[in-house]
């Protein structure tokens, strides 16, 4: 249970933190809808990459299969993002867009890529600090 714990907490707080962010109203950066629309939609891809890392690392060490693991993960953060965007309806200001789970799968798919990618070939303190995480 212990491990159940803390490899699925993670997950909850940060799919709480997404939460109780779309549930504010919208915010514009600048004047600009283009520039706005491209920092919003960076930060939409960055926040479920974090989160399909944190479900795989989730998945992988608590009895899935890592080649399940992927998978799981991603589906676990497309499904998350179709039901913020669903959520999104409800608030004033702001809008539930398909784009908008297209985008956020997209990110879970970076987060795969850099899972895949990138994370095995770190050296030194950042291979250390992935082997600390269990990600790899």
């Amino acid at each position: 249970m212990r491990k159940f714990i803390r490899f699925w907490s993670p997950v909850v707080l940060w799919m709480i933190v997404i939460f109780v962010f779309s549930s504010k109203t919208k915010v514009a950066l600048t004047d600009s809808y283009t520039i706005s629309f491209v920092i919003f939609k960076t930060i939409h891809i960055f926040e479920y990459a974090f989160l399909y890392l944190l479900c795989y690392r989730a998945f992988a060490n608590t009895g899935i299969k890592k080649n399940r693991a992927f998978i799981y993960a991603l589906l676990l953060t497309i499904c998350y993002a179709a039901t913020d965007e669903w959520h999104q309806r409800f608030i004033t200001t702001r809008e539930g867009k398909m784009r908008d789970v297209i985008i956020d799968a997209a990110g879970g798919v970076s987060g795969w890529i850099v899972l895949v990618k990138f994370l095995p070939k770190m050296r030194g303190r950042l291979k250390r600090l992935v082997k600390n995480w269990q990600l790899l």
